[in-house]
């Protein structure tokens, strides 16, 4: 059973900034507040910030984690760390297909957040979108390059926000692959995170949370980029935050409140991997193999770990002792 330490829980949930509650879908308690991966300390989301000198050329093996609000690369046997930004204001971030270029969303004004582009190096960092009072965060690229999936928030009843998706570069315009207030069958007053692409088919899965229900249980929702839920995958009993795609495209893997599942694409059938509920931000591996997540070991930190879908050989990739911990954005 998940039992609430408050400590914890309110590092949590400092990470991810709750929001102001307003209307279906925003009403995000300090336990939902762990939902969100994208939030960030204070900062000037105008300034480039990337790190100067030598570049850090990315491998195929390296995991791009976010450390105290800024991004890292770093071998899966926690080696060969290269520190990326020294912004300080950083959420949610994946690798472009070809993992040259990296998406971003940089926090501002009270937690709102914009999104940005850079090479993988940390070089050339280019604004994408200039907003004020909307929340931009979790961002995705589409396995052809072509597209970014997202999480768009704002607390005026915007008609482009909830999941939408759109082109990687400056000044595109996005469009709704559905709206926040959308219904979901079997899903009470349901409210949105971790948006992620299929890697083999033309489809976005995303966690929802149903506050509606006794116990806020949670469900994927599978849907067409241009819209159209087509099918609903039961998740878990509590509030669940983060998913992942492994490489083939036949299983998820997402963090709950009783611990990482992974869930059969075509039958819905569930697997617990690991127990414990102080984690979150699971990434596979390109080659199937690992999935990394983020464990707060204790009221301190949180660091960055790695197990095997099957829940075999859990161990430490990365330690962190910063104010806000650490967490695989991608792999």
């Amino acid at each position: 059973m998940f039992e609430a330490n408050p400590t914890v829980v309110d590092r949590i949930a400092r990470r991810a900034q709750s929001r102001p509650s307003r209307g279906k879908g925003r009403r995000l308690s300090v336990a939902a507040a762990i939902m969100s991966l994208a939030a960030g300390a204070s900062g000037d989301a105008a300034a480039p910030g990337h790190v100067t000198g030598a570049p850090a050329p990315v491998t195929a093996s390296d995991i791009l984690v976010n450390d105290n609000h800024d991004l890292f690369l770093v071998r899966p046997d926690g080696t060969n760390r290269r520190r990326l930004t020294r912004v300080g204001d950083i959420g949610g971030a994946s690798f472009s297909p070809d993992r040259s270029k990296i998406v971003l969303s940089r926090s501002y004004d009270s937690g709102y957040s914009d999104l940005f582009m850079m090479r993988s190096d940390g070089s050339d960092m280019t604004r994408l979108t200039y907003t004020h009072g909307v929340g931009e965060e979790q961002p995705r690229w589409s396995p052809d390059g072509s597209q970014i999936v997202l999480n768009r928030w704002s607390n005026a009843d915007l008609p482009i926000e909830g999941i939408v998706v759109m082109a990687p570069r400056p000044g595109a315009r996005p469009r709704n692959v559905f709206h926040e207030n959308a219904s979901v069958p079997g899903c009470s007053d349901p409210a949105y995170n971790s948006p992620v692409w299929s890697p083999t088919r033309m489809e976005i899965a995303v966690v929802a949370n149903c506050f509606g229900d006794a116990g806020s249980t949670s469900v994927i929702v599978l849907t067409r980029p241009t819209g159209g839920i087509t099918k609903v995958l039961r998740l878990s009993p509590t509030m669940s935050h983060g998913l992942t795609y492994d490489p083939a495209g036949d299983q998820l893997a997402a963090m709950s409140e009783l611990g990482l599942f992974r869930i059969n694409h075509a039958t819905g059938k569930r697997t617990r991997v690991t127990t414990y509920g102080y984690a979150s931000s699971p990434e596979w591996s390109p080659d199937g193999q690992w999935i990394a997540y983020s464990k707060y070991e204790d009221s301190s930190s949180s660091d960055v770990r790695a197990v095997r879908p099957d829940g075999s050989n859990d161990r430490l990739v990365l330690s962190s002792d910063s104010e806000w911990g650490a967490w695989p954005t991608d792999w």
